[in-house]
Order: C-alpha cells, then structure tokens, then sequence
C-alpha cells in the first residue's frame, strides 16, 4: 500500500526540493512572460500611441513614458529572475516552504517599489512637461493607490510628489522585506525548539564552575605583633624565626 498510487507523489511533494524546483520554474516563467508582454505592450504604444496633431509636449511626454516603461519592464523581469535564483539556493532542511514564501515575499516587495518609482516619475513628468497632457490613468495595486493631485505646471509640485513617491516606494520595499525577515526567523524559531522536544536528545552539558583564587591566609609575629603569611620562616619585620622547633 506504500506504493499506491500517488503515495510516491505526495512523498515527493513532502520534501523541500520539490516546492523550491516550483518556484523557481515559476519564478522564471514570470520573468519570461513580463518581457514577453512588454515588448508587445512596447510595440502597441509606439505604433498606436501618437496621434496626428498631438502638442509636442505631449508627444514629448509619451516619448519619456516608453522609455520608463521599458526600463520598469526589464527591471521587473530581472526580480523575478533574480529571485528565482534566490529560491534554487535555499538549502535543504525540515521547513522549506517558508522560507521559499519568503523569497516570493521579497520579489513582491521589489516589484511594488519599481512600479510606484515608475508611475511617480511619470507623473512629474506630466506635472513639468504637458500639465497632463498625456491622459494618465490613476495607478491601483492592492494595498497601495497613486495620489491623485490637482496637476499644474509647477517644478516645486512635482518635486515634492516625487519625493513623497520615492519615499512611499522605500517604506513599501522596507515592510515586504521585513515580512521575508519575519518569516525566516519563525523558521529558525521553530527548528530550533523541534531540536529542544526531539525524544531522547540529551540536555546541554554545563562546565562545571572555576574554583576560585583563595588567597593565603595570614598570621602574626610572636613577637612585634606583625603580620606575616602563613608559612613564613621568619618576620619581616623583627627577624624572629617563625618555625616551630623541632623536637
């Protein structure tokens, strides 16, 4: 019965090298899919993304935007890749699947903070160089909106917007990679007091305490009332022999 089936698949599934091939296949397939979709979202803008009798400014702007997007594309498709690697590098050990969501945890939080920088230089674009000219679509991922302001063509507004932006795609970076931090110090947390409750593992041995220093103890002369360690033949003081006779 131990070979029935799909046991050997669920005892495949139970070790850690399979979920970490998963999500590095996945990982990779992400890559390869966001380079995919972006070289045809590229070459959807530039053939149909300019308009006979548009302002310059606009076209300007459009111009810059592809060139973001192109840069956020190959940015994005390099996470992935990137944390693919990260993925195939995890170690063998009890718990794999954590820190494998941990990785994922990671490329989430890069991806955020690549989007939300390039949707806000595209914004200060549209702020410095067409006073929203270019028709910009308010940018939602779960968890985070674009702040949606009144645009005028003001270079302290869009510097201000841009460094808010930079800042918020920071604080996004820094929350998911403390999560991926989080999670692997559960996992440390846990082998360590499965290690503890393991059925006949020996507790720690203790070294037993250093004996302390004692210094020597002291006497007086017979004779001056000085003192003097124990086991001097004489005084120091008086001279007087301090040995007892023999008999």
């Amino acid at each position: 019965m131990s070979n029935f089936l799909f046991f050997s698949v669920l005892r495949a599934l139970g070790k850690g090298r399979v979920i970490r091939n998963l999500m590095t296949v996945l990982l990779r397939a992400l890559s390869i899919l966001t380079l995919a979709a972006g070289i045809y979202l590229l070459y959807q803008l530039l053939t149909n993304g300019f308009h006979e009798g548009a302002p310059t400014e606009a076209v300007i702007l459009a111009l810059l935007t592809i060139l973001i997007l192109a840069v956020t594309i190959v940015a994005v498709a390099q996470i992935f890749w990137f944390r693919s690697n990260s993925a195939q590098e995890i170690p063998d050990g009890p718990f794999t699947a954590i820190p494998v969501f941990a990785v994922l945890v990671r490329a989430i939080g890069e991806l955020y903070a690549c989007v939300i920088t390039a949707a806000g230089l595209v914004l200060c674009l549209s702020i410095w160089i067409a006073k929203g000219a270019g028709g910009l679509t308010p940018l939602h991922l779960p968890g985070f909106d674009m702040p949606i302001v009144p645009i005028e063509n003001s270079f302290f507004q869009g510097l201000i917007l841009l460094v808010l932006i930079l800042l918020l795609a920071a604080a996004y970076l820094l929350f998911f990679y403390f999560c991926a931090e989080a999670i692997v110090v559960m996992v440390d947390i846990a082998i360590n007091v499965r290690t503890l409750l393991r059925p006949g593992s020996a507790p720690p041995v203790l070294a037993p305490p250093a004996p302390q220093y004692a210094p020597p103890m002291a006497q007086r002369c017979p004779n001056c009332g000085a003192e003097v360690l124990s086991g001097a033949p004489f005084c120091g003081r008086c001279g007087t022999s301090l040995t007892p006779p023999s008999a």
